[in-house]
């Protein structure tokens, strides 16, 4: 084995206990064995960061962050109380709003 493979191999490892036991949240393990493996040239700078910038990530960072403002402008909250008073505790009655409310609300937030 080359030195670089058992590089990679090491960062792997490394990458792979901080997942099975939590000590780091998935996020910050995730970015460090990308910029460990830009630093250390086992891959390309262009493509470790190649999938920051591609639309789905870009959209689903968007996604997130729409959703935080309507919780914190309290949206969810009238549209919830709202449901909740329709459905009148009927657990099928509640099914049904949502169902007719949720390709509305897919729909806007897409």
């Amino acid at each position: 084995m080359t030195s670089e493979q058992l590089l990679l191999i090491a960062i792997l490892l490394i990458g792979t206990i901080l997942y099975a036991t939590r000590r780091l949240p998935f996020e910050i393990t995730s970015l460090l064995i990308i910029i460990s493996l830009a630093f250390t040239e086992i891959l390309p700078l262009e493509k470790a960061f190649a999938g920051l910038a591609s639309t789905a990530t870009l959209t689903v960072a968007a996604m997130f962050i729409l959703s935080a403002g309507l919780v914190r402008t309290g949206a969810l909250e009238t549209v919830t109380l709202s449901l909740s008073k329709l459905s009148a505790g009927s657990p099928r009655r509640l099914l049904f709003l949502l169902a007719l409310i949720i390709p509305l609300a897919s729909g806007f937030v897409n």
